[in-house]
Formats: structure tokens, sequence, C-alpha cells
């Protein structure tokens, strides 16, 4: 394991940590300490997703996750959690094995992530309390 690895697994206990104190306890904690948390090299961002072995994963780039400032970090858990709680996944799936063509799977996967992406965000964006600094990037 690399130094940069170590912070970025550092990092993620961080996030948790802050939300596991009484005063901060969040759904979010216990969702991310549910999913399988999987270290991907080189991903350059943060996603849920499914696993190979068919459980939903939070996919991760440790050395991204290393320089976010613990707020980003925990906003863009926040962000990923609300694919889940939304169903974004098993609905983009669900409508992914519906399409036909080749040229209709491309359009889909094309507008889909940025469309969840879009939903995730309005919701944190509305939440009582939104540090305003972090509007600009939802």
């Amino acid at each position: 394991m690399t130094s940069s690895n170590k912070v970025g697994g550092q990092r993620l206990s961080d996030a948790l940590m802050f939300w596991l104190q009484p005063q901060h306890r969040s759904i979010v904690a216990n969702i991310i300490e549910a999913l399988q948390r999987t270290p991907v090299p080189g991903f350059g961002t943060v996603g849920v997703g499914i696993s190979d072995a068919g459980r939903m994963c939070l996919f991760y780039d440790e050395e991204l996750i290393a320089k976010m400032p613990l707020q980003e970090l925990l906003l863009t858990f926040t962000h990923e959690v609300l694919h889940i709680l939304n169903d974004h996944i098993p609905r983009c799936l669900e409508l992914l094995s519906t399409l036909r063509t080749d040229m209709e799977r491309a359009k889909f996967k094309a507008v889909q992530n940025i469309a969840a992406d879009l939903a995730a965000n309005d919701v944190m964006r509305q939440e009582e309390g939104f540090d305003k600094k972090y509007k600009k990037w939802f």
C-alpha cells in the first residue's frame, strides 16, 4: 500500500468517524458503513455501483479522497448515498434492459449519470443549512 493509499483510507475513516459522533450522527454513515468499499486506483472520482459479487459498492480513488477537505468528502459521500436512497442504480438497470439497440443504450448511458447527479444535487441544495459556499459545486 502506498502512502497516498494509506491517507485515502484514513480520509474514508475520518468521514465515517465524523458521522458516528452523536452530534453528527447520519444515515449516510450507516449506509457507507454497510457498503462494500473498493478503492480503484486512477478512477479519478467516487461512485456507487454493483460489485462483481452483486453487492452495492462504493468505488473510490484513494489519491483523490486523500486530497479532499473533510467537508468536501462528506458532501461527496452524501451525494453518493442519495443515488442509493433514490434507487438510481436499479432503475437505471431496469430501463437499460428495455432498450433494444446499441444506439439507444449509448444515448441512455450518455445522459443517465448526468440526470441522476442532477437529481441528487438538487436534493442536497434544498437541505436547510447547506453551506452556501458549496452551492456552486451543485
